[in-house]
């Protein structure tokens, strides 16, 4: 739908009508079960490196106990390294979306 141009008269609730009723209820749910896939290596990624990185700032900071701008850094830190591990994947996935 983000490729069409011109505006359309049937608005959200009409658009929804209308697939349920020339396609079916379970035509609304296509294509969730991949992202959904997705999302729990990116959860976990996300988590290890939070605590790699919580580890790595702890042991050069000196700190014994984790503090607010520790628990920044290493946020910082594990967002970066899950996107640097799941753009590749997206890259892949929007080019198959594109061409599909």
């Amino acid at each position: 739908m983000q490729l069409e141009t011109g505006r359309s008269k049937q608005g959200v609730l009409g658009a929804f009508q209308t697939i349920i009723k020339e396609e079916g209820f379970g035509r609304l749910y296509r294509g969730l079960v991949p992202p959904l896939l997705m999302e729990a290596p990116k959860r976990a990624t996300k988590f290890a490196a939070n605590d790699f990185w919580g580890k790595q700032f702890l042991a050069f900071s000196g700190q014994k106990k984790m503090n607010q701008s520790l628990a920044v850094a290493t946020g910082c830190a594990a967002g970066a390294t899950e996107s640097f591990v799941v753009v590749p994947f997206e890259l892949v996935k929007i080019k198959l979306q594109d061409k599909a």
